[in-house]
């Protein structure tokens, strides 16, 4: 079933922007990331490294972070020409980059039309995609590019931004503690979308499992993945 997918769009928004941006790049926070709706206390013309704003933009569920990203990333993926004044054609190019991307690892029943996944009027969400596409994308990432979810592993991370601002992340995931061997985890909450949650664990030695809940709860999620988790354990046991 193609449904929203809330902040689970951000898989593919790391996946995209990690192919396009090196670890090291500086990026600089524009207003128009901070306007966007929630509030990680990110200032305007602060600069972080790309790797590092990713890693919390993750773990928190960032949207301003997320859009940061995609208009750097997005000024990439538009080759030579990087202009500021072009930033709203920059954004289109980045969720372009994350469209041709969902074709091109068949997940065929995934678009998106924001880099955060937050819905964009009462009626359409940001970003709409099935479970088993979901699965796909998370696998594939963890599998080619392990690097860009490692951090949605932690329950905890401390992040210093270059102008020297210090920023305490909580991981989304509230089940993350309850999950053995996990390797990334991504969770998603809107309105139209319910609660999501993706994860990746080690069930045993090269048997890694991936569970997708979406269109639970807020905290329905966090139950449901535990309950699937379990069942696959069990399974594997028997």
């Amino acid at each position: 079933a193609q449904l929203p997918l809330a902040s689970l769009t951000k898989i593919m928004t790391a996946l995209v922007s990690s192919k396009l941006v090196s670890e090291e790049m500086l990026i600089t926070i524009e207003e128009s990331s901070i306007n966007v709706e929630g509030d990680n206390g990110f200032r305007v013309g602060e600069q972080w490294k790309f790797k590092d704003l990713l890693d919390y933009t993750l773990l928190v569920s960032s949207n301003d972070g997320a859009h940061a990203i995609a208009l750097i990333a997005g000024a990439f993926a538009r080759g030579p020409e990087i202009d500021s004044e072009l930033e709203k054609n920059n954004h289109d190019s980045f969720i372009d980059k994350m469209n041709k991307e969902a074709a091109l690892l068949g997940l065929t029943q995934s678009y998106f039309i924001n880099e955060s996944g937050l819905d964009t009027n009462a009626h359409v969400g940001g970003g709409y995609g099935s479970a088993r596409d979901i699965a796909s994308l998370l696998a594939y990432t963890i599998s080619i590019h392990p690097g860009v979810l490692e951090a949605t592993a932690y329950e905890t991370a401390q992040f210093i931004s270059e102008d020297q601002f210090v920023y305490n992340a909580t991981n989304t995931n509230a089940a993350i503690g309850s999950i053995p061997g996990l390797i990334a985890s991504k969770t998603g909450f809107t309105d139209l979308a319910g609660g999501n949650l993706a994860i990746a664990f080690d069930a045993g030695i090269n048997h890694p499992v991936i569970a997708v809940v979406l269109g639970s709860t807020f905290e329905g999620r966090f139950e449901d993945i535990k309950k699937l988790g379990k069942a696959s354990l069990e399974d594997i046991a028997l």
